[in-house]
């Protein structure tokens, strides 16, 4: 079977001229054997020789629009205006009367290969490279229209394209800032993962030739780890965007308790992705070792934030149609994991101080509590406010006392009901019942201290003197508790 012609592309054409220039300083005229790619520009100017000369494409496939072509250039054009046509005639076919007008006086021949090194200004190739043509003419055709490839002076080797070739087609280099700093981000499966949340980059890897995605998708499984493949399939079939999210509900499947029907869930959540349990292992383990790194950095960072909460909004919403909410191995990372402990802490605060401070412990390892740290506070202050209330209820004595028990205790737990009587910031009601539980115990016993405090109060006032005051007994410099802050507001009847 015949090979296809080569297909020809702006940047092609600019090195052939390149590298005939001195054969262009009195011809206008070169023939290329070829098709020339569609939507590719055909008009521009080029530098020939340090000089910058308009060029016009024309694809031609028969000898009279070869001729065609020619003859009408040579009325309209200008003086130093240069013709280039790809055909697919051969040089007996156009004859010596139009050959003679073009450069080498006949149809130039397309080395891939020389015009690669050539715009990447090496001094060599890496030998693997030759038999690839896919590699070659996706160079050729990726090259950025403003700056061109970066300029090495070095043999070319196969790894430094391929990061260069990757870093363009997916949109990194814009992203990453210099051609460097792109070819170091592909080293960290992060970067790709990142890069599936944003609008565009998933569906420019969509948008690629097959030949060239299944190539890609395995050098990057070879250099950024074994998580690649999954992510990168997920974008081929439009989920590109969801991949994190995916990758956290993939975790459902470690959970002991799980079964067909959850392995089922998954599998529909993946669509046509079909991964094996190893690289579904792998990916979950990828996107959740990145999403905690997220989180740190969120707590500085708006956007990194904006970017944590998008993507566990949308892996809590995708659990829910899935019915894999409940399952523990997910919970750690979604909100609504995060929302059912807190629930949970409050609930058991409200049965006993000891089932609090554990479900407190493990609402403080949820992924989002380092972030959600208003609600934390919620939490701790009520298992706080439950051991109070699980102690022995103290008892008023004397009017000094009362001030400085005030001080050393009660003063805090005014401070605490004031927490509770707010709420939970999230808003969950069956956590404000429980909030408000707390509340109302927490605020009945400060009444009765405080009815005991004003008997105390009213009998001390009769004997008082300018001499005598009910602080009398209690110093700063004894104490290094902090002035009772605001009463909280009381709850109308």
């Amino acid at each position: 079977m015949a090979q296809p012609p080569p297909r020809i592309g702006r940047r092609t054409v600019e090195a052939l001229l390149a590298a005939h220039a001195k054969g262009l300083r009195n011809r206008n005229l070169v023939l290329i054997h070829g098709r020339y790619a569609v939507g590719s520009a055909t008009a521009f100017t080029a530098t020939v020789d340090g000089v910058g000369r308009r060029v016009t494409v024309r694809d031609e496939t028969s000898v009279l629009g070869v001729l065609d072509a020619w003859h009408d250039h040579r009325r309209k054009a200008s003086p130093g205006d240069i013709l280039v046509v790809t055909t697919t005639a051969d040089d007996e076919e156009l004859g010596w009367d139009l050959r003679g007008h073009a450069v080498r006086r006949g149809t130039l021949t397309v080395d891939k290969a020389e015009v690669v090194i050539q715009r990447f200004g090496a001094t060599g190739l890496d030998i693997r490279m030759y038999g690839e043509e896919w590699l070659l003419e996706a160079l050729l055709d990726a090259e950025p229209a403003d700056d061109g490839w970066p300029r090495l002076g070095a043999v070319l080797t196969r790894d430094t394209a391929l990061r260069a070739l990757t870093a363009e087609r997916l949109g990194l280099a814009s992203a990453a800032g210099p051609a460097e700093a792109a070819e170091a981000a592909l080293d960290a499966c992060s970067t790709l993962l990142a890069w599936s949340c944003t609008p565009s980059g998933p569906r420019r890897f969509a948008e690629l030739g097959e030949g060239e995605r299944c190539e890609l998708k395995k050098w990057l499984g070879e250099t950024a780890g074994p998580a690649v493949p999954v992510l990168l399939s997920l974008a081929e079939t439009g989920q590109g965007q969801d991949a994190m999210a995916l990758g956290l509900l993939g975790a459902a499947l470690r959970d002991p308790a799980a079964g067909p029907d959850t392995a089922l869930a998954v599998g529909g959540l993946f669509g046509r992705v079909k991964p094996r349990r190893a690289e579904l292992d792998a990916f979950t383990d990828t996107v959740e070792g990145t999403l905690l790194r997220w989180v740190e950095e969120a707590r500085t960072t708006d956007a990194t934030r904006h970017r944590v909460f998008a993507v566990l909004g949308r892996a809590d919403e995708l659990a829910r149609e899935a019915g894999i909410s409940d399952s523990p191995a997910t919970g750690r990372f979604l909100p609504s994991g995060f929302a059912a402990q807190l629930a949970r802490t409050v609930a058991g605060a409200c049965r006993s101080p000891r089932e609090g401070e554990d479900a407190l412990a493990e609402l403080r390892e949820h992924a989002l509590a380092g972030l959600l740290t208003d609600r934390v506070r919620v939490a701790e202050t009520a298992v706080r406010v439950a051991r109070w209330l699980g102690g022995d209820e103290p008892s008023v004595t004397s009017v000094a006392e009362g001030v400085r028990r005030h001080a050393a205790d009660w003063g805090w737990a005014d401070r605490a009901l004031t927490v509770l009587w707010s709420g939970d910031p999230g808003g969950d009601p069956a956590t404000a019942r429980h909030l408000r539980d707390l509340y109302e115990r927490g605020r009945a016993r400060r009444e009765r201290l405080d009815e005991a405090f004003a008997r105390h109060l009213a009998a001390w006032t009769t004997h008082a003197t300018g001499f005598s005051t009910p602080a009398a007994a209690w110093s700063p410099r004894t104490s290094s508790t902090p002035s009772p802050g605001p009463w909280p507001p009381r709850r109308r009847r």
